[in-house]
């Protein structure tokens, strides 16, 4: 840990603490490697419900053995959860967090709002940490999930530098999570329904497709326009160290161990100022991964350095220039050392797909065939592609950076505490178990003693068996045996085979009883879900009728929200049958500048009754400076995803849940269903006891919702040279509006800037989800 020099942070000054640095796990190996080299914590998907579904993820038995490992070494573990629950995994995840709280895992990611709700309500134990897909991009956000119980939150990738600072000014006792390198999604993070809509593999359920990696066509060029650089903020972690910030996080659940072991090696030396072993450590962790590298948005909203539309893979490291070509191969001068085996790239021609890898097979140094070559060193490399005299060749592997994967049972495991007390009598034993300092419980067993000819070492004979390591889930921190037989201590004789016999038989009856509990504590929380709807407070709006989500959009584009940036107008929102219907952007800055705005609206049309859709955790904040508003409603719309009666029921009472004083009033109507949800994921909520139409609605025909939401602009990465020559990093001619159109095999696409965010449809044909049909 790195102790941060902020002793004041938003006008309140606190002691220096510790920042934590969180490296990613999406293996077993990759868990313990990177506690071994300078992770202070670790974050690891278990084998459901991980927004990394592709990543190895652990299972129980593997979690046991790494929080054995962290909490030896004062280390933490944190596992993420975020995913969207559907309906049917909600008995499995609370049996899974029963288990979690058990183990003491130091926190819970996720992002999952009804998740939420259950943690809070019935697993005060467990620390939750917001993921970064709730989109959590200003303060008003991470004042509704402080509200909620939330003990860390995970910023937003897009955030400044400013930003950041101003979200720490305002929350000094929340920690902030701040992800420092690895890979960057186009789209806000919580935001992308590109994967999901366009091939049923939502992103929200970790099952991504990386579509923001595939090529497009634009005219007639051709382009990785959405392919991200990679995050890499080098220094720049001592601005947040100065900041505050909490714990810096690493991005990479589907990266090697070694490449996870390279940097957080080389962050821990950035962090304790040893600048020339820093350098050797990214070096290392470039050669095994790396894209061009970017700080992002840290130092502009308008970085220039983003996007990389010509290549969007590992680049590794640049080995050196070609200087000759003949029939064998091609020649050049190492920049580094080499091989064979080694994995080299070039690219042979103009055309974006023209790369060439592949791995040494000969090299020839000085007329000989050797197996390795120095920097410095002049060789000919043999292959039957060959690449142009000047061409850049790169190294993308290295053996030498290959990490064998660890034996899982080199690591112990971690065993839930008991405490139990044996009452030896001449025929019975009565065991008295408490589990995790809590549960009580009691019981009695055959036990058969006998007097010993000599003196005989029954206790510690049977604190041996009892303390032996083994495979159960339980062990015995402390063991306490009380003589009641007719025989004194040192003449107690018991038979190792009775010792073992009734160890193993407490260690059952300790599983049966945990089993039993746990089983009755997930009954008690389902009969609470059952009551949930119940709960909503006052009758919803009489007579109101919804129209097609298709409808609810601008005044002046296909993009289906009002824009913090717009003067509000009542051509905003769509008028139906005596309502108007309106929805907020679901990326809004500046909160209290729309809150002004949509204040100031509304009192100009208090004869009007409007119904007002909120797309970010952020507007339940806005919700409670509105709500006084009687001729004002709101629902949630559909990127505050409801895919299970629990997150519905929370999102129609949060605004109860918030404290604030109209609890009596029903100010949210309704909610739609999780967009990227199926028919049958619909059905397995809306056919559940007291929800109906008219609280739980599908978005409906016709609808083309946003696949990406980026605060990237499009018009300054992916336009023609000359387009883009008009306008400088600032953009101060910007028109604030820009509409392109991209192809991709035979579907099309149409690309619109407005008010520097980027929004990406699809043509509906292509849309394979029946959310919106």
């Amino acid at each position: 840990m790195y102790v941060n020099n902020k002793e004041k942070k938003g006008g309140m000054t606190f002691d220096k603490k510790p920042c934590e640095l969180v490296a990613p796990a999406g293996s077993f190996t990759t868990a313990i490697i990177a506690l071994e080299n300078g992770a202070d914590a670790v974050y690891a998907g278990l084998e459901s419900f991980s927004a990394r579904k592709y990543a190895k993820n652990l299972s129980l038995h593997e979690l046991r053995r790494v929080i054995r490992f962290a909490h030896d070494h004062d280390k933490k573990v944190f596992i993420a959860l975020n995913t969207i629950i559907k309906e049917n995994e909600i008995r499995e995840i609370i049996s899974l967090l029963y288990d979690l709280s058990a183990l003491g895992v130091d926190g819970i990611i996720l992002q999952d709002l009804g998740l939420l709700d259950i943690i809070r309500t019935h697993f005060p134990g467990l620390r939750i940490h917001a993921s970064t897909q709730l989109c959590v991009y200003n303060k008003e956000g991470v004042a509704v999930l402080k509200e909620l119980g939330v003990k860390r939150v995970v910023l937003a990738r897009e955030l400044t530098m400013n930003e950041i600072r101003e979200i720490r000014d305002a929350h000094p006792d929340m920690e902030l999570e701040v992800f420092i390198h690895g890979a960057l999604c186009y789209s806000y993070s919580g935001l992308c329904l590109a994967s999901g809509m366009l091939l049923n593999r939502s992103g929200n359920r970790g099952e991504c497709a990386q579509i923001c990696r595939t090529w497009f066509e634009k005219g007639p060029d051709k382009g990785y326009y959405f392919s991200c650089n990679d995050l890499m903020f080098r220094e720049n972690v001592s601005k947040l160290l100065d900041m505050g910030i909490d714990a810096f996080k690493i991005e990479g659940r589907m990266k090697s161990p070694s490449y996870v072991s390279h940097l957080c090696r080389y962050y821990k030396s950035l962090l304790t100022k040893q600048k020339q072993s820093a350098d050797q450590e990214l070096t290392s962790s470039t050669l095994i991964f790396s894209r061009n590298p970017t700080n992002g948005f840290f130092s502009s909203p308008k970085p220039g350095d983003i996007i990389n539309t010509t290549y969007p893979s590992h680049m590794g490291i640049k080995l050196g220039e070609v200087e000759k070509v003949s029939k064998e191969g091609f020649s050049l001068l190492l920049n580094r050392d080499i091989e064979l085996h080694d994995g080299l790239l070039f690219f042979s021609g103009s055309s974006i797909n023209d790369h060439v890898l592949f791995g040494i097979q000969k090299m020839i140094k000085n007329g000989k065939s050797v197996y390795s070559a120095k920097k410095g060193e002049y060789v000919l490399i043999c292959h039957h592609i060959l690449p142009e005299t000047g061409s850049a060749i790169f190294q993308v592997s290295s053996k030498k950076t290959q990490q064998p994967e660890l034996p899982e049972g080199e690591i112990p495991l971690y065993r839930i505490p008991c405490r139990i007390t044996l009452f030896l009598y001449d025929h019975k034993v009565d065991v008295t178990i408490s589990i995790n300092n809590a549960h009580l419980f009691e019981v009695t067993l055959p036990f058969h003693v006998e007097r010993a000819d000599k003196e005989f070492p029954a206790f510690e004979k049977i604190a041996g068996e009892f303390n032996r390591p083994g495979e159960s889930l339980f062990w015995v921190e402390q063991l306490t045996i009380t003589n009641k037989t007719a025989y004194p201590d040192t003449r107690l004789f018991i038979p190792p085979s009775l010792i073992k016999k009734t160890r193993r038989e407490v260690l059952e009856i300790i599983g049966k009883n945990y089993a039993e509990t746990k089983e009755a504590f997930c009954h008690r929380i389902s009969l609470w879900i059952d009551t949930l709807l119940s709960q909503l407070s006052g009758p919803p709006e009489p007579d109101l009728r919804v129209p097609r989500r298709a409808l609810i959009k601008g005044s002046t584009t296909i993009v289906p929200f009002i824009n913090e940036s717009d003067e509000i107008d009542i051509s905003d929102f769509y008028h139906y049958e005596g309502t108007w219907f309106g929805a907020l952007a679901p990326v809004i800055m500046k909160n209290e500048n729309l809150c002004e705005k949509l204040l100031k609206f509304f009192s100009l049309y208090r004869e009007n009754r409007f119904v007002l859709g909120l797309n970010n955790i952020s507007h339940l904040a806005l919700l409670s400076s509105l709500e006084h508003l009687p001729n004002l409603f709101f629902f949630t719309d559909f990127f505050l995803y409801c895919g299970n009666r629990v997150s519905l029921a929370f999102l129609l009472r949060s605004h109860v849940l918030l404290r604030n004083s109209f609890q009596n009033s029903r100010k949210i109507l309704f909610s739609y269903f999780w967009i990227e949800g199926d028919n049958e994921a619909y059905k397995a909520v809306s056919g559940l006891p007291g929800i109906s139409d008219s609280i739980l609605k599908r978005t409906g025909p016709g609808f083309n919702p946003p696949l990406f939401v980026s605060r990237i602009c499009f018009m300054k990465h992916a336009c023609s040279a000359e387009f883009s020559k008009e306008f400088s990093l600032e953009c101060p001619d910007c028109p604030g509006y820009f509409e392109d159109v991209l192809r991709q095999g035979n579907t099309r696409f149409k690309v619109i800037v407005r008010n520097c965010l980027t929004y990406v449809f699809a043509e509906k044909e292509s849309l394979k989800q029946t959310g919106i049909s």
